[in-house]
Order: C-alpha cells, then structure tokens, then sequence
C-alpha cells in the first residue's frame, strides 16, 4: 500500500481560517431584493441564451466553453452569476453550492469531518474557478463561500468523480438546482420560504434544499469585489472548476497485449455493484463487490482490480473466488491499471503515479511526483503518464527506465497504450496513434473536437467519434473503419485481442467476440451499465 511509501493523501498543510465565523451559515443569497431582481435580470431578452425559459437549456458541452483550452481538462459549464457581498469587505472570491469544497478550499478539515464530506475533497485540490464572459473576459477566484441558494449541489461532478453530486442527482450534469427550480418548478412547494427558510409564503413555486422559494436561477455567486474586475452584473457566465479534473475521455484500464490470455467481461450495474464473468460470453456473472461499492474494475491477463465506493484499491490473481489484495488505502485511490505482464499501476489521492511488477505484494516503484499525474496507462512494457500540465510522457522497457516526451503540455488529454501501440487524445480532442518505437511519427484517427472515447489494442482501434458514432479498425493504423453503432449510441468503449465492448446511449452494455462485424451480444439492460472492461 502506497501510505507505506510515505505519500499521505493529501499532504498539504490545513489553512484554518476565521474568515467565516458560521461555517456552515446560510447560503446566498442574503438580500431578497436583490434576489428577485437577478432573476428579473435572468429572464430578459439581451441577457439570456437560446432556449432560457424552457427544458431545452441545459449545461454546454465542454469542448464548446471556457478558456485556453481548460474546458478540455476540467469541469466546464455555463450557468448564471450572481453578486454578494462577503464577509470580508472587498475580498475577491466566489460562493459555490458545495459546502464540502468550501471547507476544503479554507482548509477546515474537521468541519469536512463533520458534515461527513467525501473523501475527494482533499485539502491539496485547486479549488478555484475560472469566470468567463461572453466577451472573453475572465478572472480565476478562489471559493470562500458557500450558495447561491443550495449547499449540497456541486452540479459540476460527473457520475465518475471522487466528489459525485450529493443532491437532484436526477438532473443533467452541469444543471444547477436553482436554474431547475427557476425556470421548470423543480423541487416545487407550496407555501415556500422566504431567504430566513422560516417565514413561509403564499406561493407555491420550485425550491431550493430549504423550502426556499428560488428567486434566480443562479449556479454561482461573485463577490461585490470580483464582479467589479470584471465589470459584470448578473448575468450568464462560464465557470470552470478547477479542482473538478475531467475523468479521460477513454477507460483504457486494461491494455489486453496477450492475446492469450482468459476470457473475461467486467462490469458495475446501475447500483453501483460491480460483476465479472469468466469464459464465454453467455457464462454467469460473479458479484465482486456490493451495490455503491464499485468505482471501477479492470482486467489484465490473470488478475482484476477494482476501486471501492471509499477510494480504496485492491488486484486480486487467479479464479474470480479468490481473495483481493488491498493496494491503496481508503481516500488514496484515484485510478488502478493493470497488464497481462504482471504489471499494476495506480494513481494515488495526492495524485502520484506508482507502478510494480510481479507479485501483488511487491512495493511500488513511484512515477511522477504528488499532483503530477492526470491519468496513467500500463502495458507489458510501456508505462504512459499524462502529468499535471498536460504532458505525455512515456517509458520503455523497464517500470525504472527513463520517460521520454511524447506530447507538451496541455497537448495530451488520454491515453491509451499496448506492447507496441500509442494512442492519444490531444488538447483539441484529436486521435492519433503511432506503432513501433516511441520515437516513431503518429497517425491522426479522428479531427479535432471529433472523440470522445478511445481503445487500443495490439491489433485493433476503437473510437467513439463527437457525434457518439461507435467505429472500431482491425489491422494496420492506416485501414478503415467499420461503422458499429449510430451517432449518440456510443457512450463508452473497451476493446481485447478479441472482444469488442460498449455502453450504447439508453445505458445498455453489448459486447461482441470474434470479428468485429459480427453480431452484439446484450450483457445488460437499458439504464444498467456504468461500467464495462473486457479481457481475452
């Protein structure tokens, strides 16, 4: 286990701080009257997008907002602002609807203790955001409160993040609960309160976690100071989040480089549970871990990894009946991958990057430094790294050999590697894959802004496009693809020597054996595949 190695999750001083007395205090908004009129602000004409007032507004895609290219990498989204002003005379900070962050983000952590804030929220996370405006002005500002309107809506989280949203988990990503309850009634009470959450009203209208009657539909608040740098009022924003890293657009968790070994399909159902099966497509599942423990799984030659609901990181070897074997610790597992060669890496929750070799219990050798390591690939005798600033770097043959730069920083958003294939997602969302050495020339698969996930194999490509079109090659880099499914039919994808795997778009996992033109097989219904690997 990696705390053995003395990198603690997390291993940043605590900031206490007396900024904010009351902090678990009510949210913003504080002023009633300046609450009804950003949401008279919200609702004309010269200050909306298309669609405000209607279902159809929903959270933007984020390749489409943010700047210099950080909407590729985090948490983006574009939301209403609004002002307040904070506790602080002229401080420059924003209020978010996640009491956790805000007490990670002023180092609190025996009141993240107390209200029994996940594990993800560590102390040593970026939690700032960057404020957009239609003009392309922006400014990066550090959380400090709490609201507008809710506490338990961080409806940034995506469903894999370490920090999944809390509350209205019905709701789109990117949708904040008071834009719901502002535009559409959700959460709609009669009698709502008024902002002291006691005095009740005459209205029935959509509400915050309080009963509030919501006033706005805002996502985010700027202090008095901040809104003044940037000259705006209340209006629509792009916020993005920096402490919300994007998961990579491929799950290569297992870069199958043997074709000979078992036969296996993992999966984590809609409850969270996680299952594998040995053998045949049409052979029975075997439950791994419970409802709300599964995370991930991972398979790799003989062993399967998996990640709990609690951060923690265990490979197990040989039959599906066998034991686990604990590799990282509870809060200090953010991604595991395992090979065919014996090969397990993880990346801990201080975000390093460790790698071993042979037996489970052997120690790890670690890769990059603490908050150095976005996502990590292992093969038989590659080692890929994405570090913090967005670099590619790569290793061969040896786990203690030296990287050498395949990509420069902000240029490399996944990866996905086998014995003697290199696949990469660049900063434009572009695939490209090169065979052979790792000084060889790379093959572009896809445009910019054109993937969304991506598999590699010793022998086969997979990729699903930006439209969601599913299409998988067999052979050399430079052959054709084989249309598999319909554009905003493919959600996720995993390919082996032999099996081709997929999350279709009503949430329904197939997997296919033999030729990749054959026929899908259904391993789960509609609404029941979070997750899906395979082996063999």
């Amino acid at each position: 286990m990696l705390a053995l190695l003395g990198v603690p999750l997390g291993s940043v001083d605590a900031r206490q701080t007396a900024d904010d007395p009351f902090p678990a205090g009510q949210p913003t908004p504080r002023d009633a009257d300046g609450a009804a009129q950003a949401g008279d602000d919200a609702i004309t004409h010269d200050n909306r997008p298309q669609g405000i007032g209607g279902p159809e507004l929903g959270p933007v895609p984020a390749f489409v907002a943010g700047s210099d290219g950080l909407a590729l990498n985090f948490a983006t989204h574009r939301v209403f602002a609004t002002r307040y002003d904070p506790h602080v005379e002229g401080s420059v900070e924003v209020a978010i609807p996640d009491q956790c962050a805000k007490f990670a983000a002023l180092g609190q952590s025996s009141t993240l203790r107390q209200f029994n804030c996940p594990a993800g929220y560590s102390l040593g996370l970026d939690y700032r955001v960057v404020v957009t405006r239609a003009s392309g002005q922006s400014l990066t500002i550090p959380v400090k409160d709490v609201g507008p309107w809710n506490v338990d809506d961080n409806y940034w989280a995506g469903p894999n993040s370490p920090r999944p949203r809390r509350m209205f988990t019905d709701l789109p990503v990117g949708m904040p609960e008071a834009q719901a309850a502002f535009q559409n009634g959700y959460n709609t009470k009669a009698n709502c309160t008024e902002l002291d959450a006691t005095t009740a009203t005459d209205k029935t209208a959509g509400t915050d976690q309080f009963g509030r009657c919501v006033l706005n539909p805002a996502g985010i608040d700027l202090s008095t100071a901040a809104a003044a740098q940037l000259g705006m009022g209340n209006e629509f924003v792009t916020v993005t989040f920096l402490w919300e890293r994007l998961q990579p657009l491929v799950v290569a968790m297992a870069s199958q480089d043997d074709p000979g070994g078992p036969a296996r399909l993992g999966v984590i159902n809609s409850c969270g549970a996680a299952y594998v099966k040995d053998g045949g497509l049409g052979e029975p599942f075997q439950q791994q871990l419970n409802c709300g423990d599964g995370l991930a799984v991972t398979l790799g030659g003989n062993r399967m990894g998996v990640m709990n609901s609690c951060g923690a990181l265990y490979v197990k070897e040989g039959a599906l009946n066998t034991p686990f074997h604990q590799q990282l610790n509870c809060g200090d597992g953010r991604q595991v991958v395992l090979s065919s060669g014996r090969r397990v890496g993880v990346i801990n929750g201080c975000g390093a990057a460790y790698v071993k070799e042979g037996e489970l219990t052997a120690p790890f050798q670690q890769q990059t430094a603490c908050g150095d390591s976005q996502t990590l690939d292992v093969s038989t005798r590659r080692v890929a790294v994405i570090n913090g600033c967005g670099a590619l770097y790569v290793k061969e043959p040896g786990v203690g050999s030296d990287f050498q730069l395949q990509m420069p920083c902000g240029d490399a958003v996944a990866v996905a590697v086998s014995a003697n294939r290199l696949g990469v997602v660049s900063g434009c969302g572009a695939f490209s894959v090169k065979e052979g050495p790792l000084s060889g020339t790379f093959q572009q698969q896809t445009g910019c802004y054109d993937t969304r996930a991506i598999a590699v194999t010793e022998t086969r490509i997979g990729v699903i496009n930006g439209c969601g079109a599913l299409y998988v090659k067999d052979g050399a880099l430079g052959g054709p693809f084989h249309h598999l499914l319909n554009c905003n039919d493919g959600v996720a994808i995993q390919l082996s020597s032999n099996r081709v795997a997929v999350i279709n778009g009503c949430g329904a996992a197939y997997v296919k054996e033999g030729d990749v033109t054959g026929p899908f097989q259904q391993q789960l219904n509609c609404g029941d595949a979070a997750f899906v690997t395979v082996a063999g």
